[in-house]
C-alpha cells in the first residue's frame, strides 16, 4: 500500500495556522497598547506624570489608528478567540479612544470610525460614547445621550441627527432631559 499526502488538506492546515498566527500577533500588539495605556494611569498626578501620560496616550492613539486603517476595528471577527478570551485585547481600542476623545471628533478619524461602524466592525454605541465624552467634557452638553450625560430636549433635532449619522436610532422625547425649569 502506498501512502499519499493530501496537498489540499496540508494547504488548509497551513492557511488555518497562518490565520491563527496573524490573529495572535494582532492580539499581542493590542495587548501591548492596552498595557501601556493602563500602566501609565498608575503614575501619580504630578505635572510630569500627566505630561508623560498625554504623550503616551497620543502615541497609542496614532498606533491604534494605523492598526484600524490596516486591519479594521478590533473585534471577534478579526481576532477570533483572542478577542473574547483576553480582556486586554477587547478593551484596548475603547480605552485608547476614550482617552483621546478630542482627536476622535477630528474629521478624518471620525470618518474612519464611522466607516468601521458601517462595515459592522465597530458598534455605534461605542462611537457615540467616545464622541459624547468629548462633547460633555469640552462643550458641556451631550450630543449622543450616553452614560456621560443625557441629552437635553432643546437639542433634540441635532442629537437625533448626530445619532442617525453614526447608525443609532433617534430618541423619543421621553429619554431627553428638560432643564428649562422656570422659577416662579
Amino acid at each position: 500500500m502506498i501512502g499519499t499526502i493530501s496537498c489540499s488538506s496540508t494547504k488548509l492546515n497551513f492557511e488555518r495556522d497562518a490565520k491563527v498566527f496573524k490573529n495572535e500577533n494582532l492580539a499581542f500588539f493590542l495587548s501591548q497598547l492596552y498595557g501601556s495605556d493602563q500602566t501609565i494611569r498608575e503614575v501619580n498626578d504630578s505635572k510630569p506624570g500627566v505630561i508623560i501620560m498625554q504623550k503616551i496616550d497620543s502615541l497609542n492613539f496614532d498606533r491604534l489608528i494605523e492598526f484600524i486603517e490596516e486591519h479594521g476595528f478590533p473585534n471577534e471577527k478579526l481576532l477570533g478567540r483572542f478577542y473574547t478570551e483576553y480582556e486586554c485585547v477587547s478593551l484596548a481600542a475603547p480605552s485608547i479612544l476614550l482617552h483621546n476623545s478630542s482627536r476622535v471628533v477630528q474629521e478624518n478619524t471620525f470618518n474612519l470610525l464611522k466607516q468601521e461602524v458601517q462595515k459592522g466592525n465597530m458598534k455605534p454605541e461605542l462611537l457615540a460614547l467616545v464622541l459624547d465624552k468629548f462633547y460633555v467634557y469640552n462643550k458641556g452638553y451631550s450630543l449622543y445621550h450616553t452614560q456621560f450625560k443625557k441629552a437635553n430636549i432643546k437639542n433634540k433635532e441635532i442629537v437625533n441627527k448626530a445619532r442617525l449619522e453614526i447608525g443609532l436610532e433617534a430618541l423619543p422625547d421621553s429619554l431627553f432631559t428638560n432643564t428649562n425649569n422656570k422659577k416662579k
